[in-house]
């Protein structure tokens, strides 16, 4: 009896090694997510568990808190954990290093599908092109992207052009010229301090004061006021402008230090002042001789307002103006005119030929 005992004790044994040694082959166990039976869903008309299947055609964007869905018109959410927040926050504009550091395999499926769709179209630049693919980001380029974030450093020439971007993300560390905006389709800029965009425009606040960069390419009517400097060429990307209002012409409104003094020098040196451009006031700062030479198409130029004594006699000379409101009364101005004295003071000449 005793070896009978003896004998089974032993197989027992050699049956609990074998298992312990075939457990070492088998996968590990799998922690079962309470997504993996759906996802809370709620709609106008109600709460639903759905599935990943059934809730993947239904995407309709995201703020970054919330994953919204459209289901026949019938709107409906699905709440965004706190690291799909953050990814989300990094993904819309860095920083960099951050961003680069990325995973998001760790979100659930319906999270992840929310960032690609909303960045997945996102081309990240800083000295080489990344894009968001799905789970982190990776070097790849690709012909298109609706939205461009410049994280550091400058883009390659004609880069927003090439890639047919409706949006422009600038933070911090980036470095943007008008030219960069030239032949693009930008109709938004989301910037970062010391950038600031206002309007259709984009300044920097630097310094030694506010700079004009440049304005976007579909403005058509600006008035660009309380700066203090303007980048030569910045309103390069303007083929649309009809109208527009000026604190000063020239780098500066004193026009110190030998910068560029002609209005022509706010646009293209190639395709020079946009011929749609009729009308322009200007609110201060001084106007060179010959300033408005390279502007045959500008119709109207007001003046109103500013010091008499800053404005040359020769200003206007070689222009194509029609209708001139100034408040110097002695100009030297050729062709024939009429002139009368308006109800601000100012003289108001108009052209006859």
């Amino acid at each position: 009896m005793g070896k009978l005992k003896n004998i089974a004790v032993r197989v027992l044994f050699s049956l609990l090694v074998a298992g312990s040694v075939c457990s070492l082959f088998l996968p590990p166990p799998r922690a079962v997510s309470p997504n993996d039976f759906g996802y809370i869903c709620r709609f106008e008309g109600g709460v639903e568990l759905l599935r990943f299947a059934e809730i993947y055609p239904l995407l309709d964007g995201t703020d970054g808190q919330t994953i919204y869905l459209d289901r026949e018109g019938e709107r409906g959410a699905v709440a965004g954990s706190e690291p799909f927040s953050r990814a989300y926050g990094l993904l819309s504009d860095g920083p960099f290093a951050d961003l680069y550091a990325l995973r998001t395999d760790g979100l659930n499926s319906v999270e992840r599908a929310a960032l690609f769709r909303a960045f997945g179209g996102t081309s990240y630049y800083a000295g080489e092109e990344f894009r968001y693919g799905g789970v982190r980001l990776e070097r790849m380029t690709r012909a298109n992207a609706d939205r461009v974030v410049l994280l550091d450093g400058a883009l390659p020439k004609g880069y927003l052009s090439d890639m047919g971007a409706s949006e422009l993300v600038i933070t911090s560390s980036a470095s943007v010229k008008a030219e960069d905006l030239a032949g693009s389709e930008v109709g938004k800029i989301t910037a970062f301090s010391p950038y600031r965009a206002e309007g259709d425009a984009l300044y920097y606040d630097g310094a030694e004061g506010i700079r004009l960069v440049a304005a976007l390419p579909a403005a058509k009517e600006l008035s660009l006021l309380g700066m203090d400097f303007i980048d030569r060429g910045a309103l390069a990307p303007c083929k649309e402008l009809t109208s527009l209002t000026l604190a000063f012409v020239g780098a500066s409104p004193d026009l110190r230090g030998g910068a560029w003094v002609e209005f022509s020098a706010l646009f293209d040196e190639e395709c020079g002042v946009p011929a749609g451009l009729k009308r322009v006031k200007v609110t201060g700062g001084s106007l060179a001789a010959y300033c408005f030479l390279g502007a045959p198409a500008v119709e109207e130029i007001d003046c109103c307002g500013m010091d008499p004594a800053n404005i040359d006699p020769e200003a206007f000379t070689g222009s194509g103006w029609r209708i001139l409101h100034t408040p110097r009364a002695d100009l030297a101005l050729s062709g024939s005119y009429e002139s009368e004295t308006a109800p601000c003071g100012c003289t108001v000449y108009r052209r006859l030929s």
